[in-house]
């Protein structure tokens, strides 16, 4: 995980260090489960920090919470995973991850690294954005998720990859073929712009979902699906999910 951060920290020019490691003693104190990690972001990277002299301009903290747990009830703690802004300067991250088991230690898959990555780029946007929460959440979709997504993509790219990615045993790095598999393909991209093509079109001025029906709504999605699609659309498929 500490590669991983530097790969982030280096995609935004920040620096992420371990500032409470996890104790019985500190977590009784602050309330913050032991598994949590935290970490203070400056800005900057660290060797730009040790080449000015300077003291880094810290932007806040990041409270990541990697795995999933159980509560006193038999319950998941936290239903959801995610990002969530505190207050101005503290992000929350929560992975929900599969914990290793009793004596092991945790591998990640490149599904649970495009995850992460994605929640960090999520994390790095709330903590440099200067208004309030609210604010933050009435950013537009486009905005709130193209930090993310632009890092989640950054992450998989094969010179990055060989950053962090190890054998568990040896310690060796990846294969070629092996990284090859990791990336994503013309399919996925193709998926991204057809989502976002969605998410514009319906927000755009020239529809206007109050006056529309149910039926208009689905139709004006499909519409704009097709734009990056070759394939005609069934009549009846709907872009929205089962339940639209």
């Amino acid at each position: 995980r500490p590669r991983l951060l530097e790969v982030v920290g280096k995609a935004y020019s920040v620096t992420f260090r371990e500032v409470d490691p996890p104790s019985w003693a500190s977590r009784l104190l602050n309330g913050w489960h032991k598994s949590v990690q935290v970490f203070e972001v400056t800005d900057g990277p660290p060797s730009a920090v040790r080449a000015l002299g300077q003291r880094p301009k810290k932007l806040g903290y990041v409270y990541l919470d990697l795995y999933r747990r159980i509560s006193w009830l038999g319950r998941p703690a936290l239903e959801l995973a995610g990002a969530a802004r505190l207050c101005p300067g503290h992000a929350y991250l929560c992975c929900n991850l599969v914990n290793a088991g009793v004596g092991q230690g945790k591998l990640l898959s490149p599904e649970e690294v495009v995850g992460i990555t994605h929640e960090l780029g999520h994390a790095v946007h709330m903590l440099c954005h200067t208004g309030s929460p609210s604010e933050f959440d009435d950013l537009p979709l486009d905005v709130l998720e193209l930090p993310s997504t632009l890092l989640e993509t950054i992450a998989v790219q094969p010179e990055n990859m060989t950053q962090y990615a190890r054998h568990w045993s040896s310690e060796s790095l990846p294969d070629k073929e092996l990284l090859r598999s990791c990336q994503r393909d013309s399919h996925f991209f193709v998926r991204v712009l057809q989502n976002a093509s969605i998410s514009l079109g319906l927000h755009a001025e020239d529809f206007d979902p109050f006056s529309s029906t149910a039926s208009d709504v689905r139709a004006k999605a499909v519409a704009l699906w097709q734009r990056y699609s070759t394939v005609e659309a069934d009549p009846i498929f709907t872009p929205l999910g089962g339940d639209a």
